[in-house]
């Protein structure tokens, strides 16, 4: 089974690249975020190992615990990682964590061909639909029962994620929902109220178009339409206020006046110039940096990207130009946010299983871990209530994409997704690249989808 999942992996994970790609920034900390770099070398033979410090408390029974994350795999992110497992493993004697980076685009397709060669991991950084393939895969180990009160104190959000058929298979390590960033100083500027951000599609449309008469250089919205399944993942929210549900109930649904209205408003954005063919979420950033964007659909780590962009944009000032509420509803459904979260997973193989969780509950939970890593990284934590014990979690743009945590929508997770998001996006992107008939483009989705999961 891992075998097949694996080939169907390799198949369509080329498009895979992280939702930070080509970034930099500043964290929730202001600490200075470096560029990152292209793919990152990958293979065990490069992997850091990271020594224990103090007099071991488990002698006799000393373990190794593998940890395989894309964190470690950036210039910038690997001394923060290096620096909470170095501390874990000071207050943790007897445990090792021999840290192995891997590059975001190839980290499931490397774990699927570890775990078939027997050689899986014992604990490793997941995020989308990977706890659903390797959950499908019989790759993960259950935690089921696992301390439900700790379980309690995590958003019930991040844990639905990590929780494939009523079953949880990680724990939430980032909470990140991806919301509706609006340019305040822009939006005053081109005759906009700055205090009342667009609740609906139409509403945000509406403004768009005054921003592109009284300023025809802005950029009017950032949305990702890249092939790729955080694509789909970004896509979805917008999907979802049209009604539009490609995959639904477990089979292909996209041949619907749903998604014909939601392909068509892709196709007026791109033919009105609101907004850029093509873009990844990330790359809209330089343009929010400059001033020049006017809505963009992005994650908490905007700040530390945006501020990494623009050192003149401080604290204040960013707090100043920029407001987050949720993505704007549409015909069918409200307001919404996306999902960019990313957990923690153990796997069934592995001989360490209380080690593995006492290290990813610390990850998840520890406030140092919390403070130098997850803040720096401008990610939130999946622990409720730690904004009042955190000075730094309490400005308005934290407060902001908490505030819209429970509005969350993400696609339909499964062994077939990684399949089924390339025919997904690819006539999302047919709709902003030709002239079509939306009706014909929602049709070749459908036959797509269904070659899809006939296999």
């Amino acid at each position: 089974m891992a075998g097949q999942i694996a080939k169907s992996i390799c198949r369509t994970l080329y498009f895979r690249h992280s939702r930070r790609h080509g970034q930099g920034g500043t964290g929730i900390m202001g600490i200075k975020h470096g560029w990152k770099a292209g793919t990152v070398a990958l293979g065990l033979a490069g992997a850091l190992i990271i020594g224990y410090a103090g007099p071991s408390s488990f002698a006799a029974t000393e373990v190794s615990i593998r940890f395989v994350n894309w964190q470690s795999g950036d210039h910038t992110e690997k001394p923060w990682v290096d620096e909470i497992e170095a501390r874990f493993m000071k207050d943790n004697p007897g445990i090792r964590i021999k840290d192995e980076p891997v590059d975001f685009s190839g980290h499931l397709h490397q774990l699927v061909t570890e775990c078939a060669a027997g050689d899986c991991p014992d604990v490793a950084e997941a995020q989308g639909n990977d706890i659903a393939s390797l959950a499908s895969a019989k790759l993960l180990r259950s935690l089921e029962g696992y301390d439900k009160a700790f379980v309690g104190t995590l958003y019930p959000t991040t844990v639905d994620r990590a929780t494939v058929n009523r079953v949880l298979y990680g724990l939430p390590w980032g909470f990140d929902p991806i919301g509706f960033l609006y340019n305040k100083e822009l939006m005053k500027k081109v005759g906009l109220d700055p205090n009342s951000p667009p609740k609906t599609i139409a509403e945000a449309m509406r403004d768009i178009a005054t921003a592109k008469q009284n300023a025809p250089d802005v950029v009017g919205i950032g949305i990702d339409t890249t092939l790729r399944d955080f694509g789909v993942d970004a896509e979805w929210p917008y999907m979802h206020a049209f009604g539009a549900e490609p995959i639904k109930n477990g089979k292909p649904d996209a041949d619907t006046p749903q998604m014909r209205a939601y392909l068509e408003w892709v196709r007026v954005l791109i033919k009105n110039g609101y907004t850029l063919p093509g873009k990844k979420m990330g790359q809209f950033r330089i343009f929010a940096a400059q001033g020049r964007l006017l809505f963009l659909e992005d994650g908490p780590y905007f700040k530390s990207v945006v501020q990494g962009m623009n050192t003149a944009l401080t604290d204040e000032k960013l707090y100043a130009a920029w407001g987050v509420s949720a993505i704007p509803g549409g015909p069918a459904s409200g307001p919404s946010a996306g999902s960019s979260d990313h957990q923690t997973v153990t796997f069934a193989s592995s001989k360490n299983k209380a080690a593995a969780l006492t290290f990813m509950r610390y990850l998840v939970a520890d406030e140092y871990a919390i403070k130098n890593f997850l803040l720096r990284n401008g990610d939130l934590p999946a622990v409720q209530g730690m904004e009042r014990k955190i000075p730094e979690l309490n400005n308005p743009i934290a407060l902001g994409f908490f505030k819209i945590g429970g509005l969350v929508v993400a696609p339909p997770y499964g062994p077939k997704y990684e399949e089924a998001y390339p025919p997904i996006m690819s006539n999302v992107q047919r709709a902003y690249s030709t002239n079509d008939p939306v009706a014909e483009i929602a049709r070749a989705m459908q036959a797509q989808l269904l070659d899809v999961f006939s296999k």
